[in-house]
């Protein structure tokens, strides 16, 4: 096995919940249902933003190689898989909508922890084949067998497309279970994204306290890993495994370079958004600088004259919705939240690829 390089692949505004399903979902659960896994995945959890990192080796390479043996041997696979994940995600989404028939206060407090356990468990079991139609097709792009793979590239596109909602509203049940028990328990609801997912089930079950101590500990920055939450930098961590970080060099930098989701030019002041909490500071055609957009960003994607992610391929959801919009994108950047800043103008040349400062 080839040394292990971790890069950060993606930030989200996810809380601790949610990023303890994907953990083991990429860990475990992907083991469980293919005999295939990743060795490690970190999340890096500060200001209210959750980093993934992960080593191409496994999440680009492996998981190609891996999917490609499974449609060569079954030129039917990815089109059952798409099926199965339908089928999970609406499963998922009406679980949901049952529960919510209900205010969250009126049920006991068991019945809650059994049905909360049973959506966090359909999540982890649709999450391999979530992840298989989000990367495929970013995997598969600048590859010479792209053209004799595009039909299984475009029906993982096409299920993309139907199930890529279920990661907010997840997320945010999650986030609710979670500010709930901590009103229950007069925690500051501040703290609630990051309770842990056993705390919320030991209270609900047991009534067992979730320390408020811990919980402030977790406002400094820390890891979700193998070993559980860690306070360690993400560099500390994979140098103890044996892992190393891709070195990334942003010094002196005023000029950054990506893909060309949708042409054009235009220059204006940038918002830095992460997360949803940020909207607020997001003005009529600002440049929205993000890691990625999700579906819960139309309204900010609404007001942008362009926008410019730090992720992505011409497959991400940024890319299709600079198209649909027909907004300049510059998509891959991979440092353009580090480079800029609130307030700096610059100029977008999606045709080129390319966002400096002016």
């Amino acid at each position: 096995m080839k040394e292990l390089v971790f890069e950060k692949s993606i930030s989200r505004d996810w809380g601790v919940i949610y990023s303890e399903v994907w953990h083991r979902v990429f860990t475990v659960e992907f083991k469980k249902q293919f005999n295939w896994s990743y060795t490690e995945v970190v999340f890096e959890v500060q200001n209210n933003t959750t980093s993934v990192y992960r080593a191409p080796l496994e999440h680009i390479d492996g998981m190609r190689q891996f999917i490609l043996k499974k449609i060569d041997k079954n030129p039917r696979w990815m089109q059952e898989e798409c099926r199965v994940v339908e089928r999970q995600v609406d499963y998922a989404n009406k679980l949901v909508a049952a529960i919510e028939r209900h205010p969250l206060e009126s049920y006991q407090r068991a019945e809650l922890a059994q049905l909360f356990s049973k959506l966090i468990e359909q999540n982890v079991k649709l999450g391999p084949l979530f992840v298989i139609m989000l990367w495929f097709p970013i995997q598969m792009e600048n590859r010479p067998e792209a053209i004799k793979y595009k039909k299984y590239i475009d029906q993982a596109i096409e299920t993309r497309r139907k199930i890529e909602r279920i990661g907010p509203i997840i997320d945010s049940f999650s986030q609710r279970i979670a500010s709930l028990c901590a009103k229950q328990l007069k925690i500051s609801i501040e703290l609630s994204r990051y309770i842990k997912y056993d705390e919320v089930i030991n209270y609900l079950e047991s009534d067992e306290e979730i320390d408020q101590t811990e919980l402030e500990k977790r406002k400094n920055p820390f890891l979700i890993t193998s070993e559980g939450i860690v306070f360690e930098t993400i560099r500390e961590y994979l140098t103890r495994r044996g892992f190393k970080l891709a070195e990334l060099n942003t010094s002196a930098t005023t000029e950054v370079k990506g893909r060309a989701a949708f042409p054009g030019k235009v220059s204006g002041v940038v918002k830095i958004i992460l997360n949803k909490e940020e909207f607020y500071k997001f003005n009529q055609d600002n440049i929205l600088v993000t890691s990625m957009t999700t579906p819960d960003f139309a309204p900010v994607i609404k007001k942008c004259s362009a926008f410019v992610t730090d992720e992505g391929g011409i497959t991400c959801h940024a890319a299709i919705i600079a198209r649909e919009l027909k907004k300049p994108c510059v998509i891959g950047t991979k440092i353009a939240t580090k480079i800029f800043k609130d307030g700096d103008v610059v100029e977008v040349d999606a045709s080129k690829g390319i966002v400096k400062k002016v």
